[in-house]
């Protein structure tokens, strides 16, 4: 199964709207339009109380243990060893 990537464009006027959607489907690729109000620049936005202890809790376990924790780095460099990737 190939992988799902997603793809995100914020078009400024109809016309880049409109050729986004022919290029679309020039290419025969699935895509899906939704309307939003898009952000700005330093739009405020909520993260939740959950979300904010995990991330307390994880930066404190690196705190007293930092050798148990990974380089992100070489982590990924070790699984496309592993898989030849």
């Amino acid at each position: 199964m190939p992988a799902l990537e997603i793809i995100i464009f914020e078009p400024n006027t109809s016309e880049e709207s409109e050729a986004l959607k022919a290029f679309g489907k020039a290419l025969k690729l699935k895509f899906k339009i939704t309307e939003t109000g898009g952000f700005e620049d330093n739009q405020e936005i909520e993260i939740p109380e959950a979300h904010k202890a995990i991330v307390a809790e994880r930066l404190e376990d690196y705190k007293k243990n930092p050798n148990n924790n990974l380089n992100f780095d070489e982590l990924l460099k070790g699984i496309r060893t592993k898989y030849n990737l």
